[in-house]
């Protein structure tokens, strides 16, 4: 047995770890949305260390001009700002340019800095420095669409593609004819190029043909990657069998060729054709596989069904990104903590989560106006040993009364600096103050008492922190708002609360929900009434988990006669933002939502909204239940 570990030892020391494939990206990234899976699965694979993306070159003229920022969008989302994009100005010659239905979203609505794409880099140039770069024979290029760009790189720089380019995938034609239906999309779009570059192409071409993808369905599962994902918006705009093609899915061309790009015809997953050649013709398109022992080209069939190509892909697509810059989630948590023993148990978990570096707790918000509310949050942050986050209180707000538990846990005197007494900044200067020295586009606010403070932020004009008005500093500094507000009835849920009782955080100060869950400019997460109704803390982890000397377990215990279990409302909106992509909820598509005049809160589906609302499984509420009481009772630094 020792001979055997010894040799299994010296052969682990003596491997070879594989070299990143260094990879082109060029793609039509307009019409379809399997471009944005595609670059998804590339980048999943670089988080892996199995490719290094040098370049992306847009192939294809969009109407909006916006598919160098779409691909900028989602390199940046993935924490690769950086990565040179190219367009080809003159892209699918043949062809009447499409109007996307989601590259002008993905560049309004996500973080990026490409311009338009006439005034991008020329393909060509970002080619040429890419790949004058990269050592001999080391370049896979990966084409997704128009074959314009590789058209021009090849009349112009033949000697250089010769040296530099060990291999070309295309995600085109249909084999092993293309006669029998139409000719495939992305030979068409530039026939003439087509014909060039395929013919005359001086190295190795590998084919994955429409008949591929066609039947390789995926991107159902970017459902459960957060709003802020522009891969999953992009499923969600772009529609495939009058659907949006996040519902069901939609075929996977291209994901299929970068997956070839990258790891090659993997055996379990392909049978490959070799000995021959692609012929394009002249007049319409069509392809059709010609055998030839002298060909470069070959194209792949799926090997045993498309299933596990469908779920291979889907993973990596909804892989979380390694280098996402948006974690640990900057979170400023504005609560009415007093009102109920939940707010005490979300701030409790906004610490849990920050101990494990998914969030940076910035700043909290009173919306209570009792003095010891404040008090008994500076409490619980000291006891996380984070006695110094600053504390805003609300002037003139609409729920004065102390609550249950608040002066009984002062009473205790746990350890804190800040007293009902002591003079603190006024909430939603706080909140100017705090949104004006951070990153556009970086925090999030998490509401989950009624929305006085974040109406007023709304409203508020411009000081001394900052020039913009309220709804302009929100739109240029929070991603997200993550309220906990409203009552949405369904069949499944139930009367929970009766039909046409307004929820709670909405009808303390109904003008404050309207403006702020009708008027804010950037996404609105919503956890309703109904799942913080089924997600009921346990009372027994009380007594179990928490450390003694713990100012969360001394609000629970005067909250309410122990033991008892409560529902987790505001607990769900400080989770989600740095969880969202981890498969614990399910949202709705977007939509808008409207509030009546007495509270009563209605979601209106629509393209254009901002807002999903959140719901969990039984088996989504027990993961997100076992979270909650690990997170809340962590007190470790």
């Amino acid at each position: 047995m020792k001979k055997w570990i010894l040799v299994l030892l010296c052969a682990m020391a003596t491997a070879v770890v594989a070299e990143p494939v260094k990879i082109i990206f060029d793609t039509d990234m307009a019409g379809d949305c399997d471009d944005t899976g595609a670059l998804a699965v590339l980048h999943a694979l670089a988080d892996y260390g199995e490719c290094e993306i040098l370049a992306v070159v847009v192939n294809r003229k969009d109407q909006t001009g916006a598919s160098a920022a779409a691909c900028d969008a989602i390199n940046t989302w993935y924490g690769r700002p950086d990565i040179p994009i190219g367009s080809d100005k003159d892209g699918g010659r043949t062809r009447k340019p499409p109007k996307s239905p989601f590259t002008e979203a993905l560049r309004d609505c996500f973080p990026n800095d490409a311009k338009a794409d006439c005034n991008m880099p020329d393909a060509l140039d970002v080619y040429r420095k890419a790949l004058r770069n990269a050592p001999d024979k080391s370049v896979v290029i990966c084409s997704v669409g128009a074959l314009s760009n590789l058209d021009d790189l090849l009349k112009n720089e033949r000697s250089l593609v010769e040296q530099k380019v060990k291999k070309l995938v295309v995600m085109g034609a249909e084999f092993p004819d293309s006669r029998k239906n139409k000719p495939e999309c992305n030979i068409v779009i530039d026939i003439p190029a087509s014909k060039y570059a395929i013919e005359n192409w001086p190295g190795d071409i590998i084919f994955t043909g429409f008949e591929v993808g066609y039947v390789i369905h995926a991107g159902s599962t970017l459902k459960a990657s957060p709003p802020r994902n522009p891969v999953r918006r992009a499923f969600e705009l772009r529609p495939y069998m009058k659907r949006p093609s996040i519902e069901k899915g939609k075929p996977a061309y291209d994901q299929t060729a970068v997956l070839l790009a990258v790891r090659g015809a993997e055996e379990k997953y392909w049978n490959v054709v070799r000995g021959g050649r692609v012929q394009v013709n002249a007049k319409d398109g069509h392809t059709r596989w010609v055998e030839d022992p002298k060909g470069k080209h070959a194209w792949v069939k799926i090997k045993r069904g498309p299933r596990a190509l469908s779920e291979l892909i889907d993973r990596l697509m909804v892989k979380p990104p390694a280098l996402n810059p948006q974690l640990p989630v900057k979170m400023i948590f504005d609560t009415d903590l007093g009102a109920d023993i939940d707010d005490a148990l979300a701030l409790a978990v906004i610490h849990g989560l920050q101990n494990r570096g998914e969030v940076e707790l910035l700043a909290v918000t009173c919306s209570k106006d009792h003095p010891a509310s404040a008090t008994v949050i500076d409490m619980i942050n000291t006891w996380f040993g984070r006695g110094d986050i600053p504390i805003g209180r609300v002037v003139d707000g609409k729920q004065p009364e102390d609550g249950r538990y608040l002066m009984q846990t002062v009473a205790e005197n746990f350890p804190h600096d800040l007293t009902p007494e002591t003079k603190t900044m006024e909430a939603v200067a706080l909140l100017r103050k705090t949104l004006a020295a951070q990153p556009d586009g970086s925090v999030v606010l998490a509401v989950v008492g009624q929305q006085t403070n974040a109406a007023r932020l709304l409203n508020s004009k411009p000081d001394k922190f900052s020039a913009l008005t309220g709804w302009e500093l929100v739109k240029q500094k929070v991603r997200m708002l993550s309220v906990m507000a409203g009552s949405f009835i369904t069949a499944e849920e139930g009367p929970v609360p009766p039909k046409g009782n307004p929820e709670w955080n909405v009808k303390v100060d109904v003008d404050a929900a309207k403006i702020a869950m009708q008027e804010w400019p950037t996404e609105v997460v919503i956890t309703p009434y109904s799942l913080g109704k089924q997600l009921l803390y346990p009372g027994t982890s009380i007594e179990r988990d928490f450390a003694e000397g713990s100012p969360v377990a001394a609000a629970y215990r005067h909250w309410d006669q122990m033991p008892y279990d409560r529902p987790s409302w505001d607990l769900v909106s400080t989770f989600y933002p740095s969880r969202a992509n981890l498969g614990y909820f399910n949202e709705t598509v977007r939509g808008r939502v409207i509030v009546d005049e007495i509270g009563r809160t209605k979601f209106v589906e629509r393209a254009d909204g901002n807002t999903i609302i959140l719901s969990a499984s039984p088996e989504q509420r027990a993961r997100i239940m076992e979270a909650f009481t690990l997170l809340a009772s962590d007190r470790a630094q």
